[in-house]
């Protein structure tokens, strides 16, 4: 009997430490469970780092630009004063600057106008006339599209103040100044305003 006892308590023995080595073993994978969950909340929390740290930049890029922008928008206002500066000198020295930098463009423009050469051959010379006529509509066009960008609206408003202190402006004057249809408009244009600012009395 003394030997199945002692067999016996062997044999629990044994158990209780496979109990214990299984304990261990479940005991050291939930701890490692634990670690690669701090790991992996870490990494996460440094991606989510990441990403604020870039929406940030990018909040400051964008801050940039509306500062620039606003620091821009200040400027233009400041060059719109002063060009709406309504004294008869500015007026006649803004005039007659727009009327010389008029003519100026379109003597630049008259130069570099499409040009065509005398065909004999009366089939060759209707082909290069229609050519010579689409190349020429298409260059008045970007004519008329740089006028109107550039300098319609300065030489209306020169129109405006001119009238303010008092020079007579034609009904005619008036009309083709508001009224340019082609290049040759915008000539006139040069030298109405012209005329009319060399009337102010300084």
């Amino acid at each position: 009997m003394s030997g199945i006892a002692t067999g016996m308590w062997i044999w629990a023995r044994k158990q209780g430490e496979a109990v214990r080595e299984h304990k261990a073993f479940f005991v050291g994978i939930a701890i490692a469970g634990i670690y690669l969950g701090y790991r992996v909340t870490d990494y996460t929390k440094g991606l989510e780092i990441t990403k604020l740290r870039e929406a940030i930049e990018d909040q400051s890029r964008a801050e940039k630009g509306l500062r620039d922008n606003r620091n821009s928008m200040r400027e233009e206002l400041t060059t719109l004063r002063d060009e709406r500066d309504k004294s008869a000198l500015a007026v006649k020295k803004r005039g007659l600057v727009l009327s010389k930098q008029i003519a100026e463009f379109m003597a630049l423009r008259n130069r570099n106008e499409p040009k065509r050469e005398w065909i004999e051959d009366r089939v060759k010379d209707a082909a290069s006339w229609k050519l010579y006529i689409d190349e020429l509509q298409k260059y008045n066009a970007e004519t008329m599209f740089m006028y109107r960008t550039r300098f319609q609206s300065r030489a209306l408003a020169i129109v405006s103040d001119v009238t303010e202190l008092g020079i007579t402006v034609s009904d005619m004057d008036r009309w083709k100044v508001e009224s340019v249809v082609n290049p040759l408009g915008i000539d006139e244009v040069a030298g109405i305003v012209g005329k009319l600012c060399e009337k102010i009395r300084e």
